[in-house]
């Protein structure tokens, strides 16, 4: 699924402007990681909540969000496109 439905699916038409910018933040840096992964992962975690992905966003270490991600069931990761 296209990272913006995901977004328009997900969040409340209020919050989605914020959280376009943020993913366009993730794909502007370098991660050392996939960054259509990496902005699948938050969105998944984040499970449309605007403080959950803001926090996210303080990104240290991207492995560990990749992982939490990773470790969610299957059909969870499959609505994300990140299997």
């Amino acid at each position: 699924m296209d990272i913006n439905n995901i977004i328009a699916r997900d969040f409340p038409t209020v919050t989605q402007g914020i959280i376009q910018v943020g993913i366009q933040l993730i794909f502007e840096q370098e991660w050392g990681v996939g960054k259509d992964q990496l902005a699948r992962s938050i969105l998944q975690l984040s499970r449309g909540s605007l403080k959950k992905f803001k926090d996210l966003m303080e990104i240290t270490d991207p492995r560990d969000i990749l992982m939490e991600a990773q470790a969610e069931p299957g059909d969870i990761r499959n609505l994300y496109g990140n299997n």
